[in-house]
């Protein structure tokens, strides 16, 4: 991973990246939908400044906690957000600071792909979910992201910068099983939302033909869909 330093300068010279990257509001949807009880112990691993933490306190899940592999993102988060001035926490992106079977949830949206160690990510995470706890996730599908990113970037290499361990939908789940995951349910989303749409509109020269292939995207069966939204237990 990136060493810490280049991802708080990122961060602090750009104010687009004080933002969050992701459809906050898809993930959010994405969790209500499988009921999570409100008094379930919740880590998100690659919370960033904590917006989507903020949701759920707001919706009123109060044993949430956030960690983030950039201080800058952290800090900015606890300024912004002040119920979660004591839940968000900077972490070295190997080891998890917290006990075994500590968590009934774990849950990182837009995070997976930009770990190099996946083996040691899903360990991690297994090993602070309590028994029978869920991890809940969303990552981009490497059959689709890699072209489409190409086509954004016009670059052949640009890809492997951040996104270096993106998944098809088999190697996901391999992935998950190797790593002690069970009940593995990996399925796709309506991804033709307000905040998708908008987004590659505004993309130079291509925004039209993105918009169109968003429509396209949104039939495909979830092996060829453009991310996937699973749910594995321990």
């Amino acid at each position: 991973m990136i060493a810490n330093s280049i991802y708080d300068k990122i961060f602090l010279e750009n104010i687009e990246y004080r933002k969050e990257y992701g459809d906050i509001s898809d993930s959010y949807n994405f969790l209500m939908e499988n009921k999570l009880p409100k008094n379930s112990n919740i880590l998100e691993v690659g919370c960033n400044i904590g917006s989507l933490l903020n949701l759920l306190s707001k919706s009123g899940y109060s044993k949430i906690i956030g960690v983030d592999i950039t201080s800058a993102a952290v800090s900015y988060g606890m300024n912004e957000y002040k119920n979660l001035k004591n839940k968000l926490f900077i972490y070295n992106g190997d080891k998890l600071p917290f006990n075994d079977n500590e968590f009934d949830i774990v849950i990182s949206f837009d995070v997976l792909e930009h770990i190099p160690n996946v083996n040691n990510h899903l360990k991690e995470v297994n090993r602070v979910l309590k028994p029978n706890g869920m991890y809940l996730f969303q990552t981009p599908n490497k059959i689709i992201n890699i072209p489409w990113t190409i086509l954004i970037t016009k670059s052949l290499t640009k890809w492997q910068i951040y996104h270096c361990s993106l998944q098809t939908y088999w190697d996901l789940r391999n992935i998950l099983k190797d790593n002690g995951f069970v009940d593995i349910s990996i399925r796709k989303r309506h991804i033709l939302t307000e905040y998708k749409i908008n987004k590659v509109k505004k993309i130079k020269y291509f925004g039209k033909l993105l918009v169109i292939i968003l429509y396209l995207l949104n039939k495909m069966p979830v092996y060829l869909n453009s991310n996937f939204w699973v749910e594995a237990k321990k």
